[in-house]
Order: C-alpha cells, then structure tokens, then sequence
C-alpha cells in the first residue's frame, strides 16, 4: 500500500516505513516524518504494508489517499512463514527448496568485508538483466548497506553453489 499526498509533484521520491522496536512506536514516529515533511513542503509518498494503514491513517487528515501499491506485494512475507513455510500456500516453495538443496553443493555464509567486491559484482550483473530503473536504486541501496551494517544494526548472507555467489 502507498501513501501519497493528492496533487503530488511529477518527480515522486518513495520512503518505506521505518522499523521500530515497539508497535507504539510507530504512530509517534510517522508523526514525526510527517512534520518534516510538511514543513520542507515535501509530498510525503511511503511504502507501506496493510497492517500499519490503520496506524498512519489517523495522522494523514484530508490532505491525503492511501492508493494500493502492486508492485512490492510479492516481497511481503512474515518472518515465520519463510522460515517454516508452513501449509499449502507454500507447498510450492517448498518443493522449490527441496530440489534445491538435492541438486546443488551450497553454503550459506555471512558476509565479510572480503567479499564486498563479489556481492556488488552479482549485483551489478543482476542488475543488467534488468531493464526498469529500480535496478540502480537496489545497486546504490545495497552499496550504503554494505558500508554500513554496523551503523544501521544490519547483516548480510551469501548463498554460493560450488563456490560461486549466486544469491
């Protein structure tokens, strides 16, 4: 779901949600996002999922519509699903990942600063095969992660089959 100010500029710049430890958190933080970007006079436009609308709706008043957003939903996934792919709606994936460890010789590895070079190499090379804009905007994105997983309290694995970086 997208968040977006009616009579938005034609250059539109997304933000997604920011995490926040506690459910209560979140009201008063989108608050927060929402001052600066009234008094920047900046459209707000933000990526967001379902459950979060009947927390952020209360504070858009009139200004603004909640539009349902298409193109992410595929990547929305609750932590314990992808874990336990639990019952028929993930009967596919599973299989997909059972062929899977029969047929390669992998490892799942955490990434090192070492590999720093083959991560953005594959992802340059991923980024190739397609054709939209949103491919140099995951390259830039993966960059300022790399560079920062410490500061930004993240991680990243690899997944290689035979020794290769293939995910």
């Amino acid at each position: 779901i997208n968040v977006r100010k009616i009579n938005l500029a034609k250059k539109i710049i997304w933000f997604f949600v920011p995490f926040v430890k506690k459910r209560e958190y979140f009201a008063p933080v989108m608050q927060m996002v929402f001052d600066y970007y009234k008094s920047k006079n900046l459209p707000v436009n933000i990526k967001i999922t379902g459950e979060f609308i009947p927390l952020v709706k209360p504070l858009l008043g009139d200004e603004y519509q909640i539009l349902p957003g298409f193109g992410d939903t595929e990547y929305i996934y609750k932590a314990s699903d992808i874990v336990n792919l639990p019952g028929k709606k993930y009967s596919t994936k599973r299989n997909q990942v059972e062929g899977f460890e029969d047929r390669y010789f992998y490892t799942f590895e955490s990434f090192d600063p070492s590999m720093r070079q083959e991560v953005l190499d594959f992802a340059k090379e991923w980024g190739e095969t397609h054709e939209d804009e949103t491919a140099e905007k995951e390259l830039d994105t993966l960059v300022r992660c790399l560079d920062n997983l410490d500061a930004l309290d993240m991680f990243c694995d690899v997944l290689k089959v035979e020794g290769e970086l293939v995910g």
